[in-house]
């Protein structure tokens, strides 16, 4: 996993977006946060990031229909997304598949397990 690598990283919660983009940002990427999904599907399309984390609770867009919707637009549906949530269910874990989700990572989790993660979903 090449450093520099944009990541997109979108969560309803501002302490969450922090703490993600600090660590993220401390291992060498470039970090765009997004409260919501709506944001987060403008700035996917305009920035182009190499790879999506996305919260599934979320106001207005929740974050299976904003993974669906990336994965629907050409320009978009390429980039990677690690659906990220305290939903840790089978069953939740099956509807983000359902709905595109590349990977799925419960909360609480370690930044090294969200790292070892983007290193399946983004090339060598």
């Amino acid at each position: 996993m090449k450093k520099g690598m944009h990541i997109l990283v979108v969560d309803d919660d501002q302490k969450v977006l922090d703490q993600l983009q600090s660590q993220l940002a401390e291992e060498g990427f470039e970090v765009t946060t997004a409260l919501n999904g709506k944001i987060a599907l403008e700035l996917a399309e305009k920035k182009q990031p190499d790879i999506v984390t996305l919260d599934v609770m979320m106001p207005e867009m929740d974050g299976y229909e904003t993974c669906f919707h990336l994965k629907e637009n050409p320009k978009t549906n390429q980039i990677p997304v690690i659906m990220v949530t305290s939903r840790g269910k089978m069953k939740s874990r099956l509807t983000g598949m359902t709905f595109g989700a590349d990977f799925y990572i419960a909360k609480p989790f370690e930044i090294n397990d969200l790292l070892e993660i983007m290193g399946k979903a983004l090339p060598a």
